[in-house]
């Protein structure tokens, strides 16, 4: 099982000039062509949050027009810049929305669990979660029943040492971490927000933070500094279910040339490998 986390494209609507950022809109278009026609096909493609900037149908429309290309599923979570209303309104189709309320929701997906939580506060930058929340998260890692479950949020639960950043990043993590303590560890947790890749060890958990699909945060960690963006590469992150365990890569999107070979006769490479006892020929790989 492999899913793709794309996270903060900020889409505008068609037609709107492109910000300061830079063009935001083509750079999703360049995500999924990316994703479209990689080596390694992920299963799902799982967008975590900031699909749109301002959070209008309109923009939601574009979203959708270049979300909709790609070749494999793909679901969609909400971040602080999205709309509920607006977002249901432009995906009817996608019934794990709901038609009300907080838009999280949990499916299999191979052999993990898949449980997406909303982490936003309407009308502010930063994160929490509320009583409701908390009790509709422990009921869904109780369903489990010991699949290993990956958790999506927007709002990272950890610092990441950008002060701009961790001022509007997920408030009340510790009453987070009481509700997983309650049960088995999560096999990972994966976030976007900070436009940045970021990983961390949080209360027995990996928290895995993605970089956006577009423009990145400059990292600075001097307190009170101005906060940046940099036109670093955009990209993603696979998560990959390899041999009982989910490894992460981070992707950049782009074109960065042709695949060169390593080397110039590879059959005969891998035989002496093999012959000499540093190439496991045949060893058990799985990933579905």
């Amino acid at each position: 099982m492999i899913i793709a986390q794309l996270t903060d494209p900020h889409v505008q609507a068609a037609g709107t000039p492109p910000s300061e950022h830079g063009d935001t809109n083509a750079d999703l278009a360049a995500a999924v062509d990316f994703v479209n026609r990689a080596a390694l096909r992920p299963d799902l493609v799982l967008f975590t949050g900031d699909l749109v900037d301002d959070g209008s149908e309109a923009a939601y429309r574009t979203f959708r027009a270049i979300a909709d290309r790609l070749e494999v599923p793909y679901r969609v979570m909400a971040g602080n810049h999205d709309r509920a209303e607006a977002l249901r309104a432009v995906f009817p189709d996608h019934g794990y929305l709901g038609g009300s309320g907080p838009v999280q929701y949990a499916f299999d997906a191979g052999p993990l669990r898949v449980v997406a939580l909303d982490t936003t506060l309407p009308g502010r930058p930063d994160g929490a979660l509320s009583e409701d929340r908390l009790a509709w998260l422990d009921a869904r890692l109780a369903e489990a029943s010991g699949r290993p479950v990956l958790l999506a949020m927007h709002h990272p639960p950890i610092p990441s040492g950008m002060w701009f950043m961790d001022r509007i990043r997920l408030k009340g993590a510790d009453a987070l971490a009481q509700t997983l303590a309650r049960h088995p560890p999560v096999a990972r947790i994966v976030c976007g927000h900070l436009h940045r890749t970021a990983h961390a060890s949080w209360n027995g958990a990996t928290v895995s933070v993605s970089p956006s699909t577009s423009y990145q945060m400059h990292l600075d960690m001097a307190e009170a500094g101005v906060p940046y963006t940099v036109a670093e590469p955009p990209g993603f992150l696979y998560h990959a279910w390899v041999e009982g365990m989910l490894v992460t890569h981070a992707c950049p999107t782009g074109d960065h040339g042709a695949p060169k070979d390593i080397f110039r006769d590879w059959p005969e490479a891998r035989r002496q490998w093999t012959e000499k006892g540093w190439f496991a020929d045949g060893a058990p790989l799985t990933i579905r």
